[in-house]
């Protein structure tokens, strides 16, 4: 009897990679953070209580066989080098992002944690690799970076790549957030790198007003990089936007009032879990921010579990 197929996840925040592979048929037992926070709430959110690894190391200074493979041994898991199916993250995006304009360049020393991923890659050689980022890592400014980036994944010799801008929106998300997914996918797996095809958004599932109630939504936005301006959006008509901003206020019940931290909850497909007491409000909208939607990451993943890892075992 074959084994389940297992993932590790990266740069994990709160997990919504792990979370949507665990729900696509993957074993998630490790994970890895340079945040603290992000290991007190991981219990939380564990398909197996207790049984799980959540490491929290600088992904600098994270070795293979030194941290992940003893990390697994003490709970009676072994993995050698080439045997992971699938390493999942999403590397910090504030070098990237527009909406860190005024410190976005392709020299910020964040974006070469995308490099130290690959470093990994090298190590454990998974048979597919998943990395998020924000699609700004394709625009002309970032294209040097993301030159680099492709250079360093070629210079691994054994995987084939490709990249795609996909909306979390098209796969039953509430959120309409854009991000560049790239995929490595091991050579001698004869399967090339592919992606689960979009679908249309169901408005009377996935609108605002359908998910929290919201007529309408009022947000800072930008203009260039001339400062704010204000964006309302009619939510019954439109899906919310990405949830990064703690600014954001919507029209319910005849009032404008503040997002609660059950409805970010919610829109980020989150709201079964309780994290009562582990971190505050504030530290949890930063994080629900930041983290990829589990049904995002559950479609991908499931598309890489029946696609690409069983055709290739086929």
């Amino acid at each position: 009897m074959s084994r389940k197929k297992i993932a590790f996840g990266l740069f994990s925040n709160l997990q919504g990679l792990e979370t949507g592979a665990r729900r696509a048929g993957f074993n998630a037992p490790f994970s890895s953070d340079i945040e603290e926070l992000a290991s007190t709430v991981a219990p939380v959110i564990w398909e197996h209580k207790g049984k799980d690894i959540f490491l929290v190391k600088d992904v600098r200074d994270l070795i293979f066989d030194k941290d992940i493979r003893n990390a697994l041994n003490a709970i009676g898991i072994d993995i050698a080098k080439g045997e992971l199916d699938l390493l999942v993250g999403g590397p910090p995006c504030f070098g990237i992002t527009l909406l860190n304009a005024n410190f976005r360049s392709v020299f910020h020393a964040l974006n070469f944690l995308m490099i130290e991923m690959l470093r990994l890659v090298k190590e454990i050689q998974p048979k597919v690799v998943l990395i998020e980022q924000v699609p700004t890592l394709l625009s002309k400014p970032m294209r040097p970076f993301f030159n680099y980036f492709v250079n360093e994944i070629e210079l691994l010799g054994n995987y084939h790549w490709d990249v795609k801008v996909l909306n979390a929106e098209n796969f039953g998300c509430f959120q309409s957030r854009n991000r560049a997914m790239i995929m490595l996918v091991r050579k001698d797996l004869v399967v090339k790198p592919s992606y689960p095809v979009p679908n249309p958004v169901d408005m009377n599932k996935q609108s605002a007003f359908a998910t929290i109630g919201a007529e309408l939504i009022r947000h800072k936005g930008f203009r260039k990089q001339s400062g704010d301006r204000v964006r309302i959006i009619d939510g019954r008509t439109k899906l919310f936007p990405t949830m990064t901003s703690s600014d954001v206020e919507i029209f319910r019940n005849g009032l404008w009032q503040k997002l609660t931290i059950q409805d970010r909850k919610v829109l980020a497909h989150m709201d079964e879990y309780d994290f009562n007491g582990l971190i505050s409000d504030a530290e949890l909208t930063k994080k629900l921010g930041m983290m990829v939607l589990p049904p995002f990451a559950e479609a991908i993943c499931r598309h890489i579990y029946s696609e690409i890892l069983e055709k290739a075992a086929a």
